[in-house]
């Protein structure tokens, strides 16, 4: 669209046979630079094994403090520099190999630990919003001792498992599923954002003398254009997420973000409805 020509970025990281293919794989910018501007000057491996060894750790240590600088990012950090060094040192042996997958383990159980804590936290709002009568009241039964979110529990665990079979199906490979379904998950993750920022502008218009715990320096015209810039880019994001140069646009992904938005506003607007029955019959109560 702009002329601009971008390289390749990934290169199907989740079919590498260890874990060192795998970061060659992943992430090839960032790689690159972090190997043109700070391995090779470090010396690479131009001056022994041992400090070869050294300059790929001082790498990822000066990459994390670099980047962080600017940016978060979950693509480098030291853990990265550990795995690379311990298989050098210990190449395919067994304690190489053995360190390898115990790193493996470990990041899996992170991986798992943060989806779980994502999970309890959306199904406690959802809850939440089902008592309020924000949603459907089943969504809203909660265990009688603990109070944990069972209603929500149990038919996010539903609808999950139908999204899964349903992305099954449609994916013609392991590798495209993963894809489509992270792709999915990136976009309906980002899209209330829009909304935010859009409900942050508008407070600004409408309430904007209201005490908050923090307040955006500027006036209404300065808001306007940060919303806008914030809205823009998660946009362009969005867009990039679900229209694929050279390939059009990825049905899957518009599909099913349509299919989750359309049943969202379907329980809202049906909890809507019920709501003043429901209100007087607590009244009533």
């Amino acid at each position: 669209l702009f002329g601009i020509e971008l390289g390749l970025n990934f290169r199907q990281p989740y079919v590498s046979a260890n874990i060192t293919e795998f970061w060659r794989r992943w992430h090839i910018s960032l790689s690159s630079w972090l190997r043109d501007y700070l391995y090779i000057p470090l010396g690479g491996n131009r001056h022994g094994e041992l400090m070869t060894y050294r300059n790929n750790f001082l790498t990822m240590v000066l990459g994390t403090a670099a980047v962080l600088a600017v940016i978060p990012a979950a693509e480098v950090d030291l853990v990265e520099g550990l795995v690379d060094t311990f298989r050098g040192l210990f190449g395919g042996s067994t304690l190489g190999n053995a360190a390898a997958m115990l790193f493996g383990i470990f990041a899996l159980l992170t991986f798992a630990s943060n989806v779980a804590t994502w999970i309890m936290g959306v199904n406690r709002s959802t809850a939440e919003a089902a008592i309020d009568g924000e949603l459907p009241g089943i969504l809203g039964w909660e265990h009688p001792a603990n109070g944990a979110p069972l209603g929500a529990n149990l038919i996010m665990g539903v609808l999950i498992t139908l999204i899964l079979l349903a992305y099954g199906l449609l994916a013609g490979s392991n590798e495209d599923l993963f894809w489509q379904l992270l792709a999915a998950s990136i976009v309906l993750f980002m899209l209330p954002y829009v909304g935010v920022v859009a409900a942050f502008a508008r407070a600004r218009d409408v309430d904007a003398q209201r005490p908050r715990p923090y307040r955006v320096p500027g006036g209404k015209l300065v808001a306007r254009l940060m919303a806008a810039l914030c809205i823009g880019m998660i946009s362009i994001c969005l867009a990039f997420i679900m229209y694929v140069p050279g390939e059009g646009l990825e049905w899957s992904v518009v599909l099913g973000t349509l299919a989750a938005i359309a049943l969202g506003e379907i329980a809202i607007k049906w909890s809507e409805k019920r709501a003043p029955e429901g209100a007087r019959l607590q009244a009533t109560n």
